[in-house]
């Protein structure tokens, strides 16, 4: 089915009128020439009817031929479809753009090798269980889904969960991309923030507190707010944890001990039994 019968169908199966439908995004006369298939309407256009419909981008194209005009700005909408489900927490739609995918590229297609490894990989950072991936879709993310010179809030996000599954090397250079674009340490602060931080807890794990160090400076330079307390709070733990490391020094414990009772006395009872659990197994260099 072509664009013009899909968007006359579904706008017949709402109840819509064609002004309705357009909602001046084009002329009503335009439009009509768009569904007899006179017309072609821009990707950008399309797109913007769709979202003004609530329709999902990947529900429609499941429906038509696509047409290489519209393959790029189809990608950007799907990108942005999970994008959304994943700030929605939204499973189930996650899912049916999954399925959809089967309808719009073929298999071996780039595109939906891609878009199902980043579904995996958003139901992993939304549930959390390690059985969604497997070591395929780790080595997939790895290689392909950074843009290091195109990080946004979605791509911090998603590293900020992909940590542990990078070894040093490849996570340095990862951060050093993030650090080096002050722009974006004013954007997404507590994201850069938390993936800092995350990194640093990495860096003990791993025994290589130095690397963690250098980026202390970054830190302690963000204001303290209500929104990055919880982080702070971390950081604070962290840091002198890796003091304590070199030096043993009863000063830095009780600066870590400090922050364990923080979270004890909000009653984040869970997160204080974490850093002491975290303490008593990375105490030692």
């Amino acid at each position: 089915m072509d664009i013009g019968n899909t968007l006359k169908k579904i706008r017949i199966e709402r109840g819509l009128s064609q002004k309705e439908m357009c909602h001046d995004i084009v002329t009503t006369s335009y439009y009509s020439k768009v569904e007899r298939g006179i017309h072609q309407i821009s990707a950008d256009n399309l797109l913007i009817i769709l979202q003004k419909n609530n329709i999902s981008v990947t529900d429609f194209f499941e429906l038509v031929n696509l047409n290489d005009v519209y393959k790029n700005s189809l990608n950007t909408a799907i990108s942005n479809e999970i994008e959304q489900a994943y700030y929605q927490l939204d499973v189930s739609h996650l899912k049916r753009i999954e399925e959809n995918l089967n309808n719009i590229f073929q298999k071996n297609d780039y595109n939906y090798i891609f878009y199902t490894n980043l579904i995996k990989l958003t139901l992993f950072n939304i549930n959390q269980d390690k059985n969604l991936l497997t070591e395929e879709n780790k080595q997939f993310f790895k290689q392909k889904i950074f843009d290091m010179n195109n990080w946004d809030s979605f791509r911090l996000s998603l590293y900020n969960n992909m940590i542990d599954f990078y070894d040093l090397e490849s996570n340095l250079t990862l951060i050093n991309s993030i650090t080096s674009k002050p722009n974006l340490i004013e954007i997404e602060p507590l994201l850069v923030e938390t993936i800092l931080i995350n990194f640093i807890g990495y860096c003990i794990e791993n025994n290589c507190d130095s690397y963690a160090a250098a980026f202390f400076s970054i830190i302690e330079n963000m204001p303290t707010t209500p929104n990055n307390f919880f982080n702070k709070n971390m950081f604070t733990f962290f840091k002198n944890l890796v003091f304590y490391r070199e030096i043993p020094d009863n000063s830095f414990l009780e600066k870590i001990n400090q922050a364990v009772n923080v979270f004890n006395f909000l009653d984040m009872t869970e997160y204080g039994t974490k850093l002491h659990q975290f303490y008593q197994k990375n105490k030692k260099f």
